[in-house]
């Protein structure tokens, strides 16, 4: 119950209670067990619930170099576009596996640009 009460509350935008959960479990777990294992569940993952994404990172950077670096809004969108499509590419291969997030999205800005 946890699990799914802290996978929507990651990944939704609406507010679900936690009394709804409490509901759902028919009564087997309360407000305060879910609590107590939600803060258990993100402690023991160190908060590492939603890691940055190379994805995430490239367009940040874009964001970032854009007004000094490209000359128009389309060179900018080639640029970016072409940076994603290396990014998916690289999970394709064993060797970028393991790599952290801002390598993969900085070899592939450096590549695409």
């Amino acid at each position: 119950i946890t699990s799914l009460y802290l996978a929507i509350k990651l990944n939704e935008q609406k507010i679900i209670k936690i009394s709804s959960f409490v509901h759902l479990s028919r009564g087997l777990v309360n407000e305060s067990q879910i609590i107590a294992m939600e803060r258990s569940l993100l402690c023991n993952s160190d908060w590492l619930m939603n890691p940055p994404t190379p994805q995430i990172i490239s367009s940040f950077y874009f964001f970032l170099l854009k007004p000094s670096v490209f000359s128009s809004i389309t060179t900018d969108i080639l640029y970016y576009e072409f940076s994603t499509y290396l990014i998916e590419l690289s999970v394709k291969y064993p060797s970028f596996i393991g790599l952290p997030a801002y390598a993969v999205a900085i070899a592939s800005i450096y590549a695409s640009v």
